[in-house]
């Protein structure tokens, strides 16, 4: 079972540095400190032009809270790339201003710290790597906007 997560893991990877940089955005908010947790790969599916990208508040481990975010949105029917706007601490809106005929991905990337206190080792506080994958990795994506044929 893990070999297939890895392999899953790796080819989603693949097709986030498959993109030319003039199709990817990449846009934060917040502090860029402390344990940087890679979320799974968002898949966008074709047709829809406009979304909202809503990240658990529960990604961090124990009393860790989410202090930054990172948000490299690509659309291989770019350029333009797309346009990532943050509405608040876990919520992006993002807008493909393409024909938006393929899937677009966005790859998110959170930054936790402990109350009052910063780590960036994360064997503080996880007992094991396949934990730390699996933790409040349920994102919202919600389409705004699809394309009519």
């Amino acid at each position: 079972m893990s070999v297939i997560l890895f392999v899953l893991a790796s080819a989603l990877a693949a097709a986030v540095q498959a993109y030319d940089p003039s199709q990817c955005t990449k846009a934060s908010s917040g502090t860029l400190e402390g344990l940087q947790l890679s979320m799974n790969l968002i898949m966008l599916r074709a047709g829809v032009w406009d979304w909202d990208i809503i990240l658990p508040s529960n990604v961090c481990p124990g009393s860790m809270s989410v202090v930054g975010v990172v948000l490299t949105a690509c659309d291989p029917d770019g350029p333009p790339p797309p346009e990532v706007e943050f509405l608040g601490r876990l919520r992006a809106r993002v807008m493909r201003h393409t024909s938006a005929k393929h899937v677009g991905t966005v790859l998110p990337t959170v930054y936790c710290e402990a109350l009052g206190k910063k780590s960036k080792d994360a064997s503080v506080w996880f007992s094991s790597p396949k934990e730390s994958a699996s933790r409040g990795t349920i994102v919202r994506v919600v389409p705004r906007h699809v394309q009519s044929n």
